[in-house]
């Protein structure tokens, strides 16, 4: 049975599952969807066209589903901001929908805000991954499975994050990073060599991490083109899973790969 406080402002075209937690003067707006298990505090407010999936704990002031911050954006767009399952909110953390017309913003499951972090319009965060307090993602970023972003970090818009990356404190993030780096701490970040520690709390075999070791040497030392370097090891079939997996961020990135730590 759902306890819902009589002092929670809720529309009656929300959904509400079963076993749901709404704290007095929370907000859920029109064609909100709320799955079974979960927590709304205080003053959160979860705007219109979000979806939250099963046992998501969502914090005092948090604000989910607000409009795009996009200059562009038309307000009869109907736009999405869809979340998956065990995720948690801290207070004054907020997400918006995107900003295209039947689009969404994804969070998938297993995700921790905490307290301050803005994922913004049509970033897709995958599984598993830290946005720690303070930092921001502008619109659409990528962030890849289990990525750990320290606090007060700034990502650029269209960036991405390839998989078990650690982004470093307060770092500006200005491009893509490849999968299982770690970045520099302050200012623009930079790769420094590869999330040793996080990979092995992960379960990564040392032979893995001598693999990611590789495959970001194999980019780092290049000296040619990005053209050339995807010629020679894009097709290549012979590469461990890790490198090819560095290999095809390296062919998908738009934004370019930042740099490493000489």
């Amino acid at each position: 049975m759902s306890k819902i406080d009589s002092r929670a402002i809720i529309s009656a075209s929300a959904s509400i599952g079963e076993n749901v937690e709404i704290a007095p003067y929370a907000i859920i707006e029109d064609d909100v969807v709320i799955g079974d298990g979960t927590v709304i505090g205080s003053h959160a407010i979860i705007k219109k066209y979000t979806t939250l999936g099963k046992n998501n704990v969502v914090h005092s002031h948090v604000v989910l589903g607000d409009t795009p911050q996009d200059l562009a954006f038309d307000k009869i767009f109907e736009t999405y901001l869809t979340i998956g399952d065990n995720n948690t909110f801290r207070e004054f953390s907020n997400v918006h929908r995107a900003s295209k017309e039947k689009s969404h913003t994804k969070i998938g499951n297993n995700c921790y805000m905490m307290a301050s972090a803005h994922v913004g319009h049509d970033c897709e965060i995958s599984d598993n991954v830290i946005i720690c307090n303070g930092s921001l993602l502008a619109g659409h970023c990528k962030v890849d499975r289990n990525v750990f972003i320290s606090g007060n970090c700034v990502v650029h818009q269209f960036s991405h994050i390839g998989a078990y990356v650690m982004v470093s404190g307060m770092a500006g993030v200005p491009g893509d990073i490849l999968p299982y780096t770690l970045t520099t701490a302050a200012g623009k970040a930079a790769s420094l060599k590869i999330n040793i520690v996080g990979l092995r709390r992960a379960g990564f075999s040392s032979e893995d991490l001598r693999e990611a070791e590789l495959a970001h040497a194999m980019w780092y030392d290049w000296p040619s083109t990005r053209v050339a370097f995807l010629e020679k090891y894009l097709n290549d079939e012979s590469l461990s899973k890790i490198t090819r997996e560095v290999i095809d961020f390296v062919s998908k990135s738009t934004r370019g790969i930042i740099s490493k730590v000489r």
